[in-house]
């Protein structure tokens, strides 16, 4: 019995050990880089960071007025930079982070896990002003943008000393981004005041572009809808209700025979379609009633219904 539950404790035990995530740990003195990196298929989430100074063993100096600073911007500038990305580059420096510290030597400390990419998680592409990159997803899948943003909202993505402001973006950003790559399997997108503008001259720019791989095909849904009754349509939340067809009338006599008022089996309402966009296309969810007052009556004294397809997309 001792020697079964000896068993099952480090059974337990190993258990929770597989659970803990694989914490790594990078460190860059001061006026250098810390380069972090997850495998293929593994994006950064960054857990802490501090750019300061809390001993004196890390990067040694004789400049060592004290051992107790720390930016407070530190994980939110790590964050903005690294988040969702296989890879970046931090620079660690007062014009990155602040000087906490003046006089003192100090060095960025970030400890960060590699997650493992959902096949329709959110992915994020960096691209420096006058390079390329490619945006890709799996065979059978497509892009969706998400958002896209040409300029700088940090000091550190794509460091450079020619840094005038952290607060310009291209209003062509998405647009230009979605044209091309919207739908595609892949596409190659360059960062350049060429393509989007130049928003914040003598400042070196970047493109910021999220996005997912979605199924190419979405699922086709059908609803019918008796005279006088509604429905509600609802999609996942980060998706869109995509009207394809709309019919109210009557085409046989096997649908919705709660009456047997059916005059005329061959009717249907005109501009059914776009009456049903307007309550519905590109909203998250919405409701639908089958009615005259809604869509006219296409044929008196026959009891009608209404037939939608629809999809959900990005």
């Amino acid at each position: 019995m001792r020697s079964s539950l000896v068993l099952l404790t480090l059974a337990i035990a190993i258990t929770v050990v597989h659970c803990v995530p694989n914490i790594r740990k990078k460190t860059a003195c001061e006026n250098k880089s810390a380069y972090l990196k997850c495998s293929r298929g593994y994006t950064l989430s960054i857990r802490k960071a501090s750019y300061g100074r809390s001993d004196h063993a890390t990067c040694p100096s004789k400049n060592i007025r004290t051992t107790y600073c720390s930016s407070r911007e530190s994980l939110n500038v790590v964050k903005r930079s690294c988040n969702r990305l296989q890879s970046c580059k931090v620079r660690a420096s007062n014009k990155v982070f602040g000087d906490p510290c003046r006089g003192t030597y100090k060095y960025l400390s970030v400890r960060y896990v590699c997650k493992k990419t959902a096949p329709a998680g959110i992915q994020r592409s960096i691209t420096c002003e006058r390079k390329n990159s490619t945006l890709s997803c799996r065979r059978g899948q497509v892009l969706v943008i998400l958002s896209a943003n040409y300029g700088r909202s940090d000091p550190n993505t794509c460091y450079s000393k020619k840094i005038r402001t952290t607060k310009c973006a291209s209003s062509k950003s998405f647009s230009k981004v979605k044209d091309s790559c919207q739908g595609k399997r892949s596409c190659q997108l360059y960062a350049s005041n060429s393509v989007f503008g130049d928003p914040c001259r003598g400042t070196y720019k970047y493109l910021d572009v999220t996005y997912r791989c979605v199924a190419k095909k979405p699922k086709t849904y059908s609803r019918t809808i008796c005279e006088s009754s509604n429905t509600t349509i609802k999609c996942p939340s980060s998706m869109q209700v995509n009207i394809l067809f709309a019919s109210y009338g009557r085409t046989d006599r096997s649908t919705c025979r709660r009456y047997r008022r059916m005059m005329d089996t061959s009717c249907s309402a005109s501009g059914c379609v776009d009456r049903v966009k307007k309550y519905c296309q590109g909203h998250h969810t919405c409701t639908v009633k089958a009615a005259n007052s809604v869509f006219g009556d296409p044929c008196r004294g026959t009891y009608k219904y209404l037939k939608l397809k629809f999809q959900c997309v990005y």
